[in-house]
């Protein structure tokens, strides 16, 4: 995926996420796939750190400090499932700093000093490690690290030890006994690199057994294949509710509902997640009334400082929510609240798609009808 349409890879990854090369943890993807120049046990370039910009925390001059385990973060403010990642990343923080664990959130791939700051800022306790800007979407961080180390996806942590590259891996993938074994040096890169390739074979047969399930439209085959994968998969919640949109199967998509609100994935999903994948891929029925009309209960009020991308997601959930219900009025207001916010979006390439799915919906809606989010794009 090209970078420009980063944006849209995050509101996509907000419903279904994707899929990183070695794992089945979500990871928006911005490059494409290049080899690897910078390997497990080779050096950093001794100024990886030095074009960048400190947004909060002491600054780190060296990767190199005896005793140390460096963890750089890729992430950015429009990323899902960066954002996803950092509640994870800040308790590895509290729990580690002290003892060796130094983490550097490095904002990647994205212009624009004062996101960063304002992202931040308002984060608070919940960001406290080390955060720097690289630059933006090009940058003397990305050319000297990202590029040669073979990072086509974020997050990313990039992990370092005596100024040579350790490990590079998807952020939630580094546990408690990960972090342990680096700092008391009993870590074994080989055994490790052993897991690594055993967890892409064992993606690799589960592609296999996928791809021809999806092709065939056989959604109860998809299901039960996402069964056999542990609830800590992302891709397993993905998967089960992708099968049970296409398969209007509204009791199960409510049951889901209810267990996000139960905390039945710890904190993993929330219900804005589900509510807009509903609004986007939902068929209209009666059944499709009674999840909307429990959603729209506790629906959300958007935050005042939210970005216009957001706000205009918001309104435009909202609004098929409604119609859902029945409600065509409200829909067509929280429409046109939609309108109103994509004219504050900055980036182009955002701004021309929500310009077309919004812009149809209201003819949509104005003839009677409001189609998934594939026949607003392509009417």
């Amino acid at each position: 995926m090209n970078i420009k349409n980063h944006r849209l890879a995050a509101f996509a990854s907000l419903a279904f996420g994707f899929a990183a090369a070695n794992t089945l943890l979500p990871t928006a993807y911005a490059q494409a796939p290049q080899a690897a120049q910078l390997k497990v046990g080779d050096a950093l370039p001794a100024d990886a750190l030095a074009d960048v910009t400190w947004v909060q925390g002491t600054p780190v001059a060296q990767l190199n400090e005896p005793g140390k385990v460096y963890m750089l973060e890729c992430w950015a403010t429009w990323c899902g499932p960066c954002i996803a990642a950092i509640p994870h990343v800040n308790a590895l923080h509290g729990k580690y700093a002290d003892k060796g664990l130094v983490i550097i959130g490095m904002n990647v791939w994205e212009d624009g000093l004062e996101k960063a700051q304002k992202f931040v800022a308002k984060k608070g306790d919940a960001m406290a490690y080390r955060v720097a800007f690289s630059g933006g979407r090009k940058s003397p961080f990305a050319d000297k690290v990202m590029k040669p180390a073979g990072v086509t996806g974020i997050p990313r942590a990039l992990v370092v030890k005596d100024g040579k590259l350790v490990l590079s891996i998807h952020p939630r993938q580094i546990d408690d006994a990960l972090v342990e074994s680096l700092l008391d040096n009993s870590f074994d890169p080989q055994a490790f690199a052993l897991q690594q390739q055993d967890a892409a074979q064992r993606k690799a047969a589960f592609t296999a057994k996928l791809r021809p399930l999806q092709r065939a439209g056989d959604w109860e085959g998809v299901k039960k294949l996402a069964a056999t994968l542990d609830d800590s998969e992302s891709i397993k919640f993905s998967l089960t509710l992708h099968a049970d949109l296409a398969t209007n199967n509204w009791p199960a998509l409510i049951a889901t509902r209810k267990d996000i609100q139960n905390n039945r994935y710890k904190g993993r999903y929330n219900t804005h997640m589900i509510d807009v994948s509903v609004a986007r891929e939902g068929a209209l029925s009666e059944e499709a009334k009674s999840y909307a009309d429990i959603a729209l209960a506790d629906y959300a009020v958007p935050n005042a400082d939210d970005k216009p991308a957001k706000r205009t997601e918001h309104h435009f959930t909202k609004a098929r929510l409604l119609y859902m219900a029945g409600d065509v009025a409200s829909s067509k207001k929280e429409l046109a609240l939609a309108k109103e916010s994509i004219a504050k979006i900055d980036n182009q390439g955002s701004a021309k798609y929500y310009t077309t799915v919004v812009g149809n919906a209201i003819k949509a809606v104005d003839q009677g009808s409001f189609p998934d989010y594939r026949k607003l794009l392509r009417p």
